[in-house]
């Protein structure tokens, strides 16, 4: 038994010793195959970078296609008159002195060549606000496949030249145009064309947990195109990329700090008149509203940065809430005069006869009846309105007609009539940026 056993022990020996081999000769090729892989893409790099010229144009002509551009975020600065945007481009072209045998670099499918080793068109923004950073995009690699085929995505901040128009403010719609294309290379040498009207919107600068966003502004319409225009500079014709964009203004937190102080401002104006004639505080209520109305004036010029070709219409309506207050002031001045003493003599019938006649219609039948009497008026006092008139007389009294009381009385009335349709009509009227 022991000579048959022998043989047996040695060939599971063989065995397993083959089998050890098997698996050495599998790890020692995986990892040749990854070393392999580098070693063709460094020498792949090193062919095809050799002698390249990254200022030289790839062919004679060559066509750039514009894939999308992916809009991150965007913002208006109304101050300055520009428009500000985050995005990608996404630029492809072919560039033939790229191209290599994929049959020889078989492992090596694409490279990732850092943007500036290579040529890249010479874009630029026309309607750029910073001529001197005219590098709008960054510094980031491109992708080159075995057909020379390169695709170029890089981040993109752009501050574009966007006159805003704040009539309607804080209602206000903007349009702006954006124009991108090649500094020296006619349509000849740099055909440009364009694969998607539309841009890409990332819904990045919205919060994924509530609605809230980055920007004042929300994006109505926007448009992509491709334009052929000569300039007086030069023959040949010039290929752009036009971005028309529409945007409206959308800040919910104007309402409650502009609107309501707007609205409460005017019907304010309203209670002077309500005040009797002679009351003093009339007259602190009137100066008080006229210091509110132009501080709120220096608050709408602050917030309303409008252009000095057009004025806002909202600055119109704190200027006429403005006149009006400076106009009740004054008013209640002259109000306050007829009603305190001393007076000359009686008002004629043919003034006072109608105003009785119209005190009822107004409400004012006390006042008409104080008219037709006398109310007397200590000699070194200044009484308000009513306050003698059941005090018997003293010595030291005078007696006053109380014609200029009901005068004073039907002015303020009549203001209160007139300022409140001049105040509903101007709401309606400024209903566009209410």
């Amino acid at each position: 038994e022991t000579p048959m056993k022998m043989p047996w022990n040695r060939m599971k020996s063989l065995n397993l010793l083959l089998l050890m081999m098997i698996i050495t000769t599998m790890a020692t090729t995986a990892g040749g195959s990854e070393l392999s892989r580098t070693e063709q893409e460094t020498a792949l790099l090193k062919e095809v970078l050799t002698d390249y010229n990254s200022d030289a144009l790839p062919s004679h002509s060559t066509t750039l296609e514009f894939g999308q551009f992916s809009l991150l975020h965007f913002d208006m600065n109304e101050v300055e008159h520009y428009i500000e945007l985050d995005g990608w481009y996404n630029w492809q072209w072919k560039d033939p002195r790229l191209a290599w045998n994929a049959t020889k670099y078989g492992k090596v499918s694409a490279l990732r060549i850092p943007a500036h080793k290579l040529w890249r068109p010479d874009i630029v923004l026309y309607s750029s606000v910073d001529w001197l950073n005219l590098e709008t995009h960054g510094n980031v690699h491109a992708i080159v496949y075995s057909g020379g085929s390169v695709l170029y995505i890089p981040p993109a901040h752009i501050k574009s030249a966007c006159v805003a128009d704040l009539t309607y403010w804080p209602h206000d719609i903007q349009y702006c145009i954006l124009k991108l294309g090649s500094w020296v290379s006619d349509g000849t040498l740099l055909n440009i064309s364009v694969n998607n009207d539309q841009m890409e919107i990332e819904d990045i600068q919205k919060s994924k947990t509530s609605n809230l966003t980055r920007s004042n502004w929300e994006l109505v319409s926007h448009n992509v195109s491709r334009n052929v225009q000569k300039y007086l500079c030069c023959p040949e014709e010039y290929l752009d990329i036009t971005f028309e964009m529409t945007i409206k203004r959308n800040a919910p937190a104007l309402s409650y700090t502009f609107k309501l102080p707007a609205v409460g401002l005017g019907i304010l104006s309203l209670f002077v008149f309500l005040l009797p004639p002679a009351a003093g505080e009339k007259l602190l209520l009137s100066c008080l509203l006229l210091l509110m109305d132009l501080q709120f004036l220096i608050h709408t010029a602050d917030v309303v940065q409008y252009s000095p070709t057009h004025i806002p219409i909202v600055v119109r309506m704190v200027c006429e809430q403005l006149v009006l207050v400076l106009v009740s002031v004054i008013v209640s001045v002259i109000a306050m005069r007829m009603a305190r003493p001393p007076h000359g003599e009686q008002l004629p019938s043919f003034i006072m006869s109608p105003l009785r006649a119209l005190a009822p219609l107004l409400l004012l039948g006390k006042y008409s009846n104080m008219s037709e009497n006398y109310h007397a008026v200590p000699g070194k006092y200044e009484v308000e309105l009513g306050d003698s008139m059941t005090t018997p007389l003293e010595s030291n009294t005078k007696k006053e007609h109380g014609d200029w009381i009901l005068v004073a009385a039907t002015i303020d009335r009549v203001l209160f009539l007139l300022y409140s349709v001049i105040i509903i009509f101007s709401f309606i009227a400024f209903t566009s940026v209410l």
